[in-house]
């Protein structure tokens, strides 16, 4: 029988517990722990603490958004309705007709949406109440004051862990091992596997953790919740393979639904019409490359041009004006169809991460951004089933 591997000396992972008790329970100097993170997210463990909190502890550190997630059942309805409407909208913008989209409009009634109890969901509350397993609080996240964790530490915690807290800065990690040890029973699942899972998903957000701003942040809008909470449970079960991956899945049948796009919102592409033929691009990133080396040329062409003598020049500059007219005409808010691949768009998590990076700027361009991302998380939510 082959002996376990052993990690000698400190762990390369800086764990504090806080509180908990169950904490003993989860061996955190496994190997599989640490060979299975990409280096991606290995170099990010490594930097960012990880504090191990009771139910109590995380409760309180955990705010009152994070404790909710979407209603399924009750957002799909209200999806449909608003895609039904899209056509509508259509011939009103074709008559100048200026209104908010169906799709904003309803995720904006979402957002504003009661919370009703996950157990009895209203079919008509589009948010349940759910109790938090993990929590991510990024670089411009407040950390909480010690003495509202301490107050609720049960057995107290270790005088160094104190300190780490105390010296810790954010972008910081909260796992209660508690839940992670009840979500793992309930399952049949190994918690050890659970654990994992759930700090692969925590290190998930930390990768797309940007500069953007807590009260300009599109993580709380409900749409970009649901992209974001994909992405990082994406992140999380593209560190397993085989029974283990299966078992990540079934562990995310149980999450809200914003948690549950982990693999649509990477394979889902809307196929914009090029013009108005029959033709379409096969992918969103396609369609940017297009766009992007199409004004390029145009201006590469605009410059050779103007080294004419400066007679045609006013002429060339109105050659230019009515390419750049053109480059701003083709239909790249019309996101009509899609289709999903049997492949991950390797570049749409990055999109996601410029987009959160420079949504503040308020131009058309960014405007055509935000409508496709909120027409993808609402796909992502109409295609579970």
């Amino acid at each position: 029988m082959a002996r376990r591997k052993q990690i000698k000396g400190s762990l390369p992972i800086a764990f504090h517990n806080l509180g908990s008790a169950a904490a003993q329970q989860i061996d955190l100097a496994r190997e599989a722990l640490y060979t299975r993170m990409e280096d991606r997210i290995a170099e990010l463990a490594l930097k960012i603490p990880v504090f191990l909190v009771n139910e109590a502890q995380i409760d309180a550190v955990a705010p009152p958004a994070l404790q909710r997630g979407l209603n399924k059942n009750a957002v799909q309805r209200r999806l449909r309705d608003a895609l039904e409407q899209e056509e509508v909208q259509r011939d009103r913008e074709r008559r100048r007709e200026e209104e908010i989209s169906p799709i904003e409009r309803a995720w904006d009634d979402i957002q504003r949406g009661e919370v009703t109890d996950m157990q009895e969901p209203s079919p008509f509350a589009y948010w349940i109440r759910f109790t938090p397993v993990g929590l991510y609080l990024g670089r411009h996240s407040a950390k909480p004051q010690w003495s509202k964790i301490n107050s609720q530490g049960t057995p107290q915690p270790a005088p160094d862990a104190v300190d780490a807290y105390r010296s810790a800065n954010t972008p910081l990690i909260f796992i209660c091992p508690e839940r992670v040890i009840d979500w793992a029973n309930r399952m049949g699942v190994e918690p050890n596997l659970v654990f994992d899972k759930v700090l692969y998903h925590e290190l998930g957000h930390a990768y797309m953790d940007t500069e953007d701003a807590p009260s300009e942040s599109v993580y709380d809008t409900a749409w970009g919740r649901v992209i974001e909470e994909s992405f990082a449970n994406f992140i999380a079960f593209s560190q397993f393979s085989g029974i283990e991956a299966r078992h990540v899945q079934r562990l995310i049948t149980t999450q809200p639904a914003e948690y549950q796009g982990y693999l649509l919102a990477n394979r889902l592409y809307a196929w914009p019409p090029i013009g108005g033929s029959e033709r379409y691009f096969e992918s969103y990133g396609e369609f940017w490359y297009y766009l992007y080396h199409f004004r390029r040329i145009t201006r590469q062409i605009a410059e050779l041009l103007e080294e004419l003598h400066y007679h045609v020049r006013p002429h060339i500059r109105r050659i230019a004006e009515q390419l750049e007219e053109l480059y701003y005409s083709l239909p790249r808010d019309r996101w009509g169809t899609w289709a999903e691949m049997d492949k991950n768009d390797p570049r749409r998590l990055g999109d996601w991460c410029w987009y959160k990076e420079h949504h503040r700027h308020s131009t058309d361009e960014m405007k055509k951004r935000t409508r496709f991302w909120q027409m993808l998380a609402a796909q992502v939510l109409l295609r579970m089933g």
